[in-house]
């Protein structure tokens, strides 16, 4: 068995006999998760093990290409915390098995990010008797603690949550205002063709805000599709 990723078959002649050499793949190791906010102290990765691996190594990159994708770290486990990472950025991981035929090729990746933590002043702010939990919606608006949070809004306050304005400008521009957007906070535009689709697609680079009304200009190129403003703490 080698460490390759397909079945090979060779031939090898010794004192004018032939012989034909069978060679199984050992193949890439399945079921990569990274974890996604679960902790602020790192992202979990967990995967598969794969018999006769001597160990593992992870790759890490903060885009979905094996080109860019850097060796983190060598394991003899299937676990391992990257508390490396920073907030506000998503990362992507691999994880390739290594035995003694060598090490095996990429495999699928998955991303995994850090969850935020919630300051003690601004708890202590809006739950002078005590922070309930960061899912909690206290004032009943559909958004959570952490929620409110991130947006700036305040929690105990039904009328108070994350809120947009979307209105066509010149030509076939779109134009998406937030009345307050804080500083230490980015706030970008996402769309994607139909809700079906797999993923959101970030419109153009994120504007930090400036404890001011913002203004994102998005050209749609006469697609129609459906689009989200996000809002995320400042990457550190």
């Amino acid at each position: 068995m080698y460490a390759g990723e397909v079945d090979r078959t060779g031939v090898m002649i010794v004192a004018g006999q032939t012989y034909t050499i069978n060679q199984s793949a050992y193949g890439r190791v399945e079921n990569v998760q990274a974890s996604d906010g679960e902790t602020s102290q790192g992202v979990s990765i967990s995967w598969n093990l794969k018999e006769d691996a001597t160990s593992y190594k992870i790759y890490r990159s903060e885009f979905d290409d094996v080109e860019t994708a850097v060796v983190l770290v060598s394991t003899a486990g299937n676990f391992y915390t990257d508390t490396t990472v920073l907030l506000g950025h998503i990362y992507y991981y691999w994880v390739r098995p290594v035995n003694a035929g060598g090490i095996c090729g990429f495999g699928l990746s998955d991303s995994g990010f850090i969850k935020i933590a919630v300051s003690q002043d601004w708890k202590d702010l809006h739950y002078p008797a005590g922070y309930p939990v960061d899912d909690s919606d206290t004032d009943g608006d559909g958004f959570t603690a952490i929620e409110e949070y991130i947006a700036g809004t305040i929690p105990t306050n039904g009328a108070s949550f994350f809120k947009i304005q979307m209105q066509k400008g010149a030509g076939d521009w779109l134009d998406f205002t937030v009345d307050m957007a804080l500083e230490q906070r980015v706030y970008a535009v996402h769309w994607k063709n139909t809700l079906e689709a797999a993923d959101w697609v970030q419109q153009g680079d994120g504007v930090v805000g400036t404890n001011g009304p913002l203004t994102i200009s998005i050209q749609s190129d006469g697609a129609s599709g459906f689009f989200m403003q996000r809002v995320y703490p400042e990457p550190q």
